[in-house]
């Protein structure tokens, strides 16, 4: 197993209170379900979330982490955004070995 360090960014400081309940409560969820992704870390701020995460070889990190961003925003969005006409939402990432 490899640790990976993810850090999604947001352009907007969203990640407070229900929001930050939902995306702490969900991303053990998901790393729950699946057998070879372990969370070592996470810490999640205003802005950003800090995911260490211990990933079997057998998956590739770029399945993992879209896996994982694609249902935290499906979630996200479906339960608390609701984004007006003309504001975008930017979500990146950046994935470092440990």
């Amino acid at each position: 197993q490899i640790s990976y360090s993810i850090l999604p960014k947001m352009l907007y400081k969203i990640l407070e209170e229900e929001v930050r309940s939902y995306v702490i409560r969900k991303l053990h969820q998901l790393c729950d379900q699946r057998e070879g992704i372990e969370r070592e870390e996470l810490n999640v701020q205003p802005d950003h979330v800090h995911v260490v995460l211990s990933i079997a070889p057998k998956f590739k990190v770029s399945d993992v982490i879209g896996w994982l961003k694609g249902k935290m925003a499906l979630g996200a969005f479906d339960n608390f955004l609701k984004p007006e006409k003309g504001i975008e939402v930017s979500i990146s990432s950046h994935a470092a070995t440990a």
